[in-house]
């Protein structure tokens, strides 16, 4: 790649996209922010947000549009679900490489940086990645209904299905279960009419008290992140990791599965080396789809 070449990065999800620009050496010269880039609803709007904010970065670093369409570009966007959906994004730029791809890649490469690895990518969701020489595999990321076990919703929703079981006799109450039945004054019936139609971030809110709890000894608490972690170990053996091989925790609720992770896994436990933006500009260096 030209030592000149301008490299664009983009991180797309459902609240919102960030944009990034850089030079040849991946020295950031702006970034912008913008509205919602999941493709999976309305993909024309989430275009024209990056667009937007891929003009205000531009105006920032003061790059004329002629020296942008010589890019190269990669786009990490939630709601990317086929090659086909990359494609028909990416053919909607003007960029002179563009790839498309989901956002795991992305995340992938902000917290490795191009090293070998084990991502524990975990927060309102959740995917477990690996990333060895060139070859990189996902386990997880299928969505809150029928997956992102682990996940701060997950935690969410299965601390409320064990305060209703509580509720019902089915289970001893304990501290957590107590105090989220409750946040719900006490009434069954409003937690089940939250659970019908909330989003998962709501279910994620409750996260944090599941954490607290397991941490302070709740039964019920530490049951779910012992769980939780159960199902990481699964993961990381279903990808091959092998032992001693670096173990990141990205996300909200990653590092909390610390303490409930094998003592070797936690010896391996690393900070994550960047963000998905910072994973999106160093595919965009290497022109890859796949970290």
């Amino acid at each position: 790649m030209e030592t000149d070449q301008l490299l664009i990065g983009v991180d797309g999800g459902g609240s919102g996209c960030r944009v990034a620009l850089a030079d040849g050496q991946g020295r950031v010269l702006a970034q912008a922010e913008g509205g919602p880039a999941n493709i999976s609803g309305d993909s024309g709007l989430a275009v024209a947000n990056i667009r937007a904010a891929l003009d205000q970065a531009a105006q920032n670093a003061g790059v004329a549009g002629d020296v942008l369409r010589r890019a190269h570009a990669h786009m990490g966007l939630a709601g990317v679900k086929s090659p086909e959906d990359a494609a028909q994004i990416a053919a909607r730029f003007d960029f002179a490489r563009c790839i498309v791809t989901e956002d795991r890649p992305t995340v992938l490469a902000g917290a490795l940086a191009g090293e070998d690895g084990v991502v524990l990518a975990i927060g309102t969701g959740s995917f477990i990645a690996r990333a060895q020489g060139d070859r990189t595999r996902f386990v997880g990321g299928w969505g809150f209904v029928a997956g992102d076990q682990a996940s701060g919703a997950w935690l969410g929703r299965g601390a409320l299905e064990q305060t209703l079981l509580a509720a019902d006799g089915l289970r001893a109450h304990t501290a957590l279960t107590r105090a989220l039945l409750k946040r719900f004054d006490g009434d069954p019936l409003a937690i089940m009419r939250m659970s019908l139609d909330a989003p998962p971030a709501d279910f994620a809110a409750l996260a944090p008290d599941v954490v607290a709890a397991a941490l302070e000894g709740d039964t019920m608490g530490r049951q779910l992140m012992e769980q939780g972690a159960d199902y990481i170990c699964r993961a990381m053996t279903a990808l091959g990791r092998e032992d001693e091989q670096a173990v990141c925790a990205f996300g909200g609720i990653a590092e909390h599965y610390a303490e409930f992770l094998p003592a070797p896994v936690r010896a391996c436990l690393i900070e994550p080396k960047g963000n998905a933006l910072d994973g999106a500009l160093y595919l965009a260096a290497h022109g890859t789809s796949d970290g």
